[in-house]
């Protein structure tokens, strides 16, 4: 097997992250600060329901970004121009604070570390609901910040034009890298999200098994599978 980029998924398997404890904290915080804006009330409703458009749907012609705020424009008045403004004060003052119900991977930084030393690529392969400051800041709680490395991809909501567990995200991906999908490797933790779908389209996989997730229908499916301490021995081997 001949192994030449590398795409790791982020919220726990580069950056121990419990969305029961981080999604409401999010939107706490989100909601508190969009308040004082048209329709700011309705704001988290709304981009929930955005969020639901983006994950079930196809849209090949339009980005994740444009659809939720295609949605919040139309479905809740939002206007962008002054709207944006307001959120790049929160992804900027408010949401590093949030870094506190998250804990880094100790392995995280050797993992990403051991596949540069080795001439891969490497990509961040994060679910794009976010937009770029947020899933950044999160690579910086990772110990692993975009400043620090050279990632060929970092897949955020404002260039993709799909989410997981959709076939079309990890062919994007393959397209915007112009990768072999044999030859290109995904690391996660999430069955549904990040193994089944990446080998659904002929990527060799490691899976990161957690405790809180159920366990897979084929547990032969990915290449490997173990802690990320152990996919930096088993990288370093091939």
């Amino acid at each position: 097997m001949q192994i030449k980029t590398v795409l790791f998924d982020l919220d726990n398997t580069l950056l121990v992250n419990n969305m029961d404890a981080f999604l409401p904290r999010y939107f706490s915080a989100l909601g508190k600060h969009v308040r004082h804006l048209p329709s700011g009330e309705r704001w988290i409703e709304g981009l929930l329901a955005a969020t639901r458009i983006v994950v079930d749907t196809d849209h090949p012609d339009q980005t994740n970004e444009e659809i939720i705020w295609n949605y919040m424009e139309q479905a809740l008045g939002v206007d962008r121009e002054s709207a944006e403004f307001t959120l790049t004060d929160f992804y900027t003052d408010v949401f590093p604070k949030i870094a506190d119900v998250t804990t880094p991977v100790p392995a995280a930084k050797r993992a990403i570390d051991l596949c540069f030393e080795k001439g891969l690529r490497v990509g961040i392969a994060t679910n794009p609901l976010f937009p770029c400051e947020a899933i950044y800041e999160r690579l910086r709680w990772a110990n692993v910040p975009p400043e620090a490395y050279d990632y060929a991809l970092i897949t955020t909501y404002e260039i993709m034009c799909a989410a997981k567990p959709s076939l079309a995200y990890y062919r994007q991906m393959l397209a915007m890298l112009d990768a072999d999908s044999a030859e290109t490797l995904m690391v996660g933790d999430n069955w549904t999200n990040d193994i089944e779908p990446a080998s659904a389209v002929g990527m060799p996989t490691f899976w990161i098994p957690t405790a809180r997730l159920p366990e897979p229908i084929d547990p032969d499916l990915p290449t490997a599978s173990g802690t990320l301490e152990q996919f930096c021995d088993w990288i370093a081997a091939i």
